[in-house]
């Protein structure tokens, strides 16, 4: 008979004893650890652990067992079975399973999910191709059919999302950079203000560093590498024809006759191409530059992907150490080619809060080169 506040506790019988376990991993539906049943044999592990995948090796699995001996040491023994055996109930691999026991269900060599690369834009037969292991550039361009009469080469657009991570952590670094010198800046002149209007006049130009630095964490990198395209042939066995990834894309456009111009010139426009113009042509075409246009650090984004600062040379994506580097001019190229998009900045004394950010020129274009596109800075 129970009275008021009276407690029942029922006692559980690992209070006495550890909890048994065992474990399997590998390619079983739910790997983990799970409680020891009373004869439990290496099946019914398996199935408790929601049966075998299809990758599974069948021929052999390893089991390891942990033997404590007399309180003082732990010695290993690792035994294989065969896994197609056990799982028929074969006594002699389907072995009865003690505490902590381990199952490693091993995956079929070259085993691995399907891996897709995507082909648009000007290929005979553009599409969503399933990977071979190891199969190339070269290969899986010949499998669409090679490329139609209209396509342009050199704009073409190879995307691949390891590299767009990269990019995208490397430019959100020199964001955070970029951030913590305005921040800093600010901060020391907002300390030495003397009167309300200087006050308003600081609030003013934190506000307009904030949507600054808004409007550049809305950039994103897009993952694309430069690199040259030529017929299945040629492109086969080159530096070019490099192996593809999960989820790779490749794009090949129709010619685009158009080069662009923007940043601090006159009038930003679009242009008609012509091999008889250079980058100075074009910004005379409109209406020449600004008053505050910064020439030193003007650039051209390259219809292949790369970058070239027009008084240094080209920056390109190096996939070995896997950044932007600057490289020597290439003879094969020309100054300006079509699709090309000439980007003329503004220099930084145009307004007063950038005068001290040193490094906003180099990051601006970084950033520029990293997401692919034209950074100006209002």
């Amino acid at each position: 008979l129970l009275h008021d506040r009276d407690q029942v506790v029922i006692h559980s019988l690992w209070e006495t004893r550890y909890k048994q376990t065992v474990s399997i991993n590998g390619e079983v539906d739910e790997p983990g650890e799970y409680p020891l049943a009373d004869k439990m044999r290496i099946s019914d592990l398996i199935f408790s652990a929601g049966n075998i995948l299809e990758s599974a090796y069948l021929d052999e699995a390893e089991v390891t067992s942990f033997n404590i001996e007399e309180g003082s040491k732990v010695t290993m023994e690792r035994k294989t079975v065969d896994l197609r055996l056990a799982l028929q109930k074969d006594p002699a691999h389907d072995l009865l399973l003690s505490p902590y026991d381990s199952i490693f269900v091993k995956r079929i060599p070259d085993w691995s999910e399907k891996r897709y690369v995507s082909l648009t834009g000007e290929f005979r037969f553009p599409g969503t191709y399933i990977l071979n292991k190891g199969e190339t550039l070269a290969s899986v361009i010949d499998r669409a059919g090679g490329y139609s009469d209209r396509a342009y080469l050199r704009g073409a657009v190879f995307t691949r999302e390891s590299i767009r991570k990269k990019q995208q952590q490397s430019m959100t670094e020199m964001i955070e950079r970029l951030e913590r010198e305005l921040l800093t800046e600010g901060s020391v002149q907002a300390s030495v203000a003397v009167n309300a209007t200087e006050v308003a006049v600081k609030k003013a130009k934190q506000e307009q560093q904030e949507k600054f630095l808004d409007s550049l964490k809305k950039i994103k990198a897009t993952g694309r590498m430069s690199i040259k395209m030529a017929h299945p042939r040629l492109l086969k066995g080159s530096e070019y024809d490099i192996a593809l990834e999960h989820n790779d894309t490749l794009h090949i456009p129709v010619k685009n006759s158009v080069v662009n111009v923007t940043g601090a010139v006159m009038s930003q426009g679009s242009f008609i191409y012509s091999d008889k113009l250079d980058y100075k042509d074009y910004i005379e075409m409109t209406g020449g530059y600004a008053k505050y246009a910064d020439k030193k650090n003007a650039y051209v984004l390259k219809v292949d992907g790369s970058a070239m600062r027009l008084s240094k040379g080209f920056t390109r994506w190096s996939e070995s150490r896997s950044r932007w580097e600057l490289t020597s001019f290439s003879e094969d190229m020309k100054d300006i080619e079509p699709g090309d998009t000439i980007v003329v900045p503004e220099k930084l004394d145009r307004t007063a809060w950038l005068r001290y950010t040193q490094t906003l020129t180099s990051i601006l274009y970084q950033i520029a080169v990293t997401a692919g596109v034209a950074v100006v800075l209002f």
